[in-house]
């Protein structure tokens, strides 16, 4: 299994990869994930975004799709945290977060 599974290849979408400390997510599926550097003009174009998940002592991950709605300045110099809506587990993987987001370790990946 991989990004394209669960949304199509010509949606604007950002993956990020978490561990689940700085995701925050409310009964409604809004809120916010991570403390990352994030590519502005890119981010400003992106329509989904999709957590891959993978709590310490876990493998594979689950998989959260949703909308972005933006991104906000972190308390962490040069990083931002992204803003999503209708945030919704969509599926368990056994893919490692390389295979899932076709990436290398980086935990952000843009697709457009």
């Amino acid at each position: 299994m991989n990004m394209f599974d669960v949304v199509p290849p010509n949606q604007p979408a950002v993956v990020v990869f978490s561990r689940g400390e700085k995701l925050i997510i409310d009964n409604k599926g809004s809120g916010e994930t991570g403390n990352w550097k994030v590519d502005h003009e890119r981010i400003r174009k992106i329509e989904k975004v999709v957590v891959y998940l993978r709590k310490p002592g876990e493998s594979g991950g689950r998989v959260f799709v949703g909308n972005c709605t933006g991104y906000i300045l972190s308390k962490e110099t040069g990083r931002y945290i992204i803003t999503f809506s209708k945030l919704e587990e969509v599926c368990q993987t056994k893919s490692n977060w390389y295979e899932f987001a076709k990436t290398g370790p980086g935990p952000v990946r843009y697709f457009k």
